[in-house]
């Protein structure tokens, strides 16, 4: 069954709905005599009707059809929300290559360092180390071809730090 129908052949619907009517319309096991349900057209269109391709609708579809959507009545008590949930972006990882580069590159920021002479552990030594872990800063301090124009650029890029991203 699919959607609250039952996709029986017509020999089993006639021998359920014979059954049925025998059985006065009520739940087999409890014979009684009487009229018939006022909702057995509904319970025939229910249960004579043959799946379709894509199993939710009926060649012999009614609007009396109590699982119909569009007679009003929904099939869910639950809202139908149509908007797509989509988990938060994955964080990036970075390669084994970025990795090494960025090794590289702090090596190299170490080199400059000691080859212009500034004395390890000395504020200016610091301030460069601190300036050089973003890499856009690395860059340019390892670009730069002038102890001055390093010395400069670490006052420069400290004293404007509030503005770093």
């Amino acid at each position: 069954m699919a959607n609250n129908r039952a996709n029986w052949d017509e020999a089993t619907t006639k021998t359920f709905l014979d059954e049925f009517q025998r059985q006065g319309g009520t739940s087999v096991g409890e014979p009684t005599h009487g009229n018939p349900p006022k909702f057995l057209e509904e319970l025939k269109s229910m249960f004579s009707a043959h799946a379709t391709n894509d199993g939710f609708d009926t060649p012999q579809h009614t609007l009396n059809n109590p699982f119909d959507q569009s007679s009003g009545q929904s099939r869910s008590k639950r809202p139908i929300r149509e908007e797509t949930m989509d988990s938060p972006p994955k964080k990036k990882s970075a390669s084994i290559e970025e990795c090494l580069r960025d090794i590289s590159e702090a090596d190299q920021v170490w080199h400059i360092l000691d080859d212009d002479g500034i004395p390890e552990g000395s504020e200016l030594y610091l301030r460069a180390l601190f300036l050089c872990k973003n890499a856009i800063n690395r860059k340019q301090f390892i670009g730069m071809r002038t102890k001055e124009g390093r010395e400069q650029w670490i006052q420069f890029n400290w004293a404007n730090i509030s503005i770093l991203p």
